[in-house]
C-alpha cells in the first residue's frame, strides 16, 4: 500500500508553466490570441514580464517548471530570451510564439535551442489543452485516493464554502474529460497473466466525484501509472518505410529487455501484424472497447502489438481516440512505439503532442523531400511543435540519389541522420512476417535503426533498472548526426487528452 502511495503522490506532482511576456500582454492577453482573463483562470501559469526575473525563475531550485512559453519580454526579444532561458536550464521544454512562419525564424529557433514554435493561436490551444490535462490528472488522483482510503472516498474534514463560478465550470469540465477519456464499460474479470490489483470502489449516491472513481476502474493499479517513453514515427508521403522502421524499432526495446507497446496508427491500412507475424494481435477499437484485450497483445512475446481496425468503415470514428489509446499503452509498458498513416490528418497532430520524440523519415525521391518541407509547415500553421522531431534519411547507400548533408540544406540546416541500405533482405523478410528474424540479422538497416534510437531509450531503461545494451550490428554503423540531447528530460506528457489542432 505504501508503494501505491509513493507512486501516486509521484503521478500527482506537477510544476508550473513561465509564460513570458510583455506588461501590456499580461494586462490584456487577448493582444496574444488568448480570451480575455485567460491566464487568471489558471493559477499554474507563472506570468513574468521581465526578462531577468525569468531567467531567476528557471534557475531557483526546487520549485519546478514543467516548460516556458516565450511570447516577448519588456528588456529583450523573444529569440534572445529563449536562448537565455535555454541556457540556464538546457532540460527545459521552452516554446516560441510568433506569427512568423518563416523560415529565418525557425532558424534562429533552432538556433537557439527553442523545443518548438507556437502561432498565437497555438499557444491558446496549448493553454486549454494544458487546463484539460491538469483536470484529467487532478481527477485520477482523487479517484485513486478514494479508492485507496480503508473507508472507502475520502470525505472532506470540514465544511467547503459555496464554489465559485468558475471552481464550478471547473467542475463540470473535470466530469466531461473523464467521461470522454474513459466511458463506462462492463468490468472484466482480471487475468492472471495481466498482474492487476482489483480495485474496490464504493462510491456514495449523489457524488460528484463518481466519474472519477469510475475512471480509476479502467486504470491499471497504480505501480503502473508512470507513463512510458512514446516514440512516433512519420513521414511527409507514403513509401518512406514507416512500418519497417516502427516494427524495427519495438524490436530493437524489446531486445534491450523493456516493456514495449507497438500501436499501428495508420489506421486505415496499418499492416504491422503482417509484417510481425502477428494476426492474432487485438485491434485498437477492440482495447479500447475491453482493456482485458491488452493481455492478448502480448502473446508472451514481450512485444505487444495493437492492429489496425479490422474494418475500415470504423477507421475515421477511432481518430479523437488515438489519445486514450497511447495513455493505456503508456501506463502499461516502458516504451510506445507510434506507426503513422501516410496522409496527415488530425491524428497526426493527436500523436505528435504526445510524443517525446517523432522519427521523421525520408526516402531518396526528392518528392518526399518536398513532403517533409510541407509537413513541417504545416505545423508551423498549425501551432504543432516539432522541437522533438529527429530527421532520418533512408535506403541510404553508396552511389544513392541524397545524402543526410543534401536533405539536411533542403530542411535549412535541419541535422538529418541516415538508415542504411538493408537491401532485397529486408523486403523479403518483413514480406514473409519475419520481422523477428531480420531484427536479429546483422542487416545494415537494422544496425542503423538500433543505432539511431539507442540515444532515445535510455530514459526508460533507467526507469527499470535495466542497463543500456550496445546495438546489434556493425559497430562502423552510426546515425550521421546525433539526435540533440537535452530534451529527453521532458516527461511524454503529450499522453494526455487534449483536442486536436489541424483543422
Amino acid at each position: 500500500m505504501s508503494e501505491r502511495h509513493e507512486t501516486v503522490g509521484e503521478r500527482s506532482h506537477m510544476g508550473t508553466v513561465l509564460f513570458c511576456a510583455e506588461s501590456r500582454v499580461m494586462a490584456d492577453p487577448t493582444i496574444a490570441g488568448l480570451p480575455e482573463g485567460g491566464l487568471a483562470a489558471h493559477p499554474w501559469v507563472e506570468p513574468c514580464a521581465d526578462a531577468e526575473a525569468a531567467r531567476a525563475r528557471v534557475g531557483r531550485q526546487g520549485e519546478p517548471l514543467d516548460e516556458a512559453w516565450v511570447l516577448s519580454s519588456d528588456q529583450m526579444s523573444a529569440v534572445n530570451l529563449a536562448a537565455a532561458l535555454r541556457h540556464d536550464a538546457p532540460a527545459l521544454p521552452i516554446y516560441l510564439v510568433t506569427t512568423e512562419a518563416s523560415g529565418s525564424m525557425a532558424s534562429r529557433a533552432q538556433a537557439a535551442g527553442v523545443t518548438g514554435l507556437l502561432s498565437p493561436e497555438g499557444l491558446a490551444r496549448r493553454l486549454a489543452q494544458e487546463s484539460r490535462r491538469r483536470v484529467a490528472a487532478a481527477a485520477r488522483e482523487a479517484a485513486l485516493r478514494a479508492a485507496s482510503a480503508p473507508g472507502g472516498p475520502l470525505e472532506p474534514a470540514a465544511p467547503v464554502s459555496a464554489p465559485l463560478p468558475w471552481q464550478e465550470a471547473l467542475a463540470c469540465e473535470t466530469a466531461q474529460v473523464v467521461r470522454e477519456a474513459c466511458p463506462p464499460a462492463p468490468p472484466a474479470p482480471a487475468r492472471p497473466s495481466e498482474g492487476r490489483v482489483p480495485v474496490v470502489v464504493r462510491p456514495p449516491a449523489a457524488n460528484p466525484s463518481v466519474p472519477a472513481q469510475q475512471a480509476a476502474a479502467d486504470q491499471p493499479p497504480a505501480a503502473q501509472v508512470a507513463s512510458g517513453l512514446v516514440l512516433s514515427v512519420v513521414s511527409g508521403s507514403g513509401g518512406a518505410g514507416r512500418s519497417t522502421v516502427a516494427a524495427l524499432v519495438a524490436l530493437h526495446a524489446a531486445a534491450r529487455g523493456l516493456r514495449v507497446a507497438l500501436l499501428d496508427c495508420d489506421l486505415p491500412f496499418g499492416d504491422e501484424t503482417a509484417l510481425l507475424g502477428r494476426a492474432d494481435a487485438p485491434a485498437a477499437d477492440e482495447v479500447l472497447s475491453d482493456a482485458a484485450r491488452w493481455a492478448d497483445a502480448d502473446a508472451g512475446t514481450g512485444l505487444a502489438v495493437i492492429a489496425a481496425p479490422r474494418r475500415l468503415e470504423v477507421a475515421e470514428d477511432l481518430i479523437p481516440r488515438i489519445p486514450q489509446l497511447i495513455e493505456q499503452a503508456a501506463a502499461r509498458y516502458d516504451v510506445v512505439v507510434v506507426n503513422t498513416a501516410a496522409s496527415w490528418s488530425e491524428g497526426h497532430a493527436l500523436i505528435i503532442e504526445r510524443s517525446a520524440r517523432t522519427l521523421f523519415l525520408i526516402d531518396q525521391r526528392a518528392s518526399s523531400v518536398r513532403a517533409c518541407r510541407h509537413a513541417l509547415e504545416l505545423c508551423g500553421r498549425c501551432g504543432i511543435a516539432t522541437g522533438s522531431f529527429v530527421f532520418l534519411l533512408n535506403r541510404c547507400a553508396k552511389g544513392a540519389s541524397l545524402t543526410s548533408l543534401d536533405v539536411s540544406c533542403a530542411l535549412q540546416g535541419l541535422p538529418v541522420g541516415e538508415l542504411r541500405d538493408g537491401g532485397a533482405e529486408v523486403e523479403e523478410l518483413m514480406g514473409s512476417g519475419m520481422a523477428p528474424a531480420l531484427a536479429s540479422t546483422r542487416n545494415d538497416l537494422v544496425a542503423s535503426v538500433a543505432s539511431a534510437v539507442d540515444e532515445l531509450l535510455p530514459a526508460a531503461a533507467s526507469r527499470r533498472g535495466v542497463p543500456p545494451q550496445p546495438a546489434p550490428g556493425r559497430p562502423g554503423v552510426q546515425a550521421a548526426e546525433e539526435p540533440r540531447r537535452g530534451l529527453l528530460h521532458r516527461r511524454s506528457r503529450r499522453a494526455q487528452a487534449g483536442e486536436g489542432v489541424l483543422p
